[in-house]
């Protein structure tokens, strides 16, 4: 998107919404090499504000979650890392707009609103979100690896902002090579690679579910979808715990992420809508007075009205 510039995107803006008022423009705000295109003209994710409309792929968010895109091994918050990036993906979770904290660095605060933001793990190039954790979370267990994969995707609904999932992420999508490893870059690979594996949709029926729960709990309750930056600053605050697990308050809910070996226990009454092992636009069961965040997980509860 970068490659293009700001003037010729507003002008395409403004057409396709007097087509269609509630189309969608989002893109990758950087420009993938270099660019004879002024910096000040280009449609990057830190001239968001100038663009009319757009929204900007956060590799602030990707990054944080799982680590870099670019170096295989590298980890975020869910795979090994998360007291070294606890803090950056709070900012993220708040749709980059959340700046309470006098000590976020001014390049993450590029946007004014949320829906600036697109927030993702997975997207059509680099590895799928599960081989990323595969690779990154040396000698893990498969139970640990989609327990950080469910941490993901939590963040992903959770979060402020536009969620992103690539179609397959739901089920664990993998893109293994022949001779061993995963595709990190497929687009010139054949149907063998890039085909989505139906047959993983019924392997990882839990997951599918988990995924399902969780869009259902972000269509029902706004709590997740604050339009505005001043709403997010208004609303959102954050509570650490040790680390680098820590709590979100927002709204009625307080979701705590724990992506930790070991259980943490709270004092928190209220409806639990989502756990290690189900999500749902229901509740699932209550707590009452204390409530444990199991190992590698989260627990999203809504306060008793």
């Amino acid at each position: 998107m970068g490659l293009l510039d700001i003037d010729t995107l507003n002008d395409a803006s403004m057409r396709l919404r007097h087509i269609n008022p509630s189309i969608i423009l989002y893109g990758e705000g950087w420009t993938g090499g270099s660019s004879p295109l002024d910096e000040g003209r280009r449609a990057v994710k830190y001239n968001v504000r100038r663009l009319h409309g757009y929204a900007m792929f956060s590799d602030d968010f990707r990054d944080s979650v799982k680590g870099s895109a670019f170096h295989e091994s590298d980890s975020g918050y869910v795979n090994g890392s998360p007291h070294a990036f606890a803090f950056r993906l709070k900012n993220a979770m708040g749709g980059g707009v959340w700046q309470r904290h006098s000590g976020i660095p001014s390049d993450w605060l590029w946007a004014d609103e949320p829906r600036q933001t697109v927030n993702y793990a997975e997207a059509h190039d680099n590895l799928t979100f599960y081989d990323k954790l595969k690779v990154s979370m040396h000698g893990a267990s498969e139970s640990d690896i989609i327990a950080a994969d469910r941490i993901g995707a939590a963040l992903i609904m959770l979060s402020q902002g536009i969620p992103f999932i690539e179609a397959g992420q739901e089920f664990l999508r993998s893109k293994p090579l022949p001779g061993g490893g995963y595709d990190h870059n497929s687009y010139r690979s054949p149907d063998s690679v890039n085909s989505l594996k139906w047959d993983r949709m019924t392997e990882h029926r839990d997951t599918v579910d988990y995924y399902r729960g969780l869009i259902a709990i972000r269509h029902r309750f706004g709590e997740f979808c604050i339009h505005d930056g001043e709403g997010v600053r208004n609303t959102i605050s954050f509570a650490d715990l040790w680390e680098g697990a820590f709590e979100m308050w927002i709204g009625r809910f307080v979701l705590i992420l724990n992506p930790t070996n070991h259980d943490i226990e709270r004092v928190v009454s209220g409806a639990v809508y989502a756990d290690k092992d189900r999500a749902s636009d229901e509740p699932l069961y209550g707590v009452f007075g204390k409530a444990v965040c199991r190992s590698r997980s989260i627990l999203l509860v809504k306060y008793r009205d």
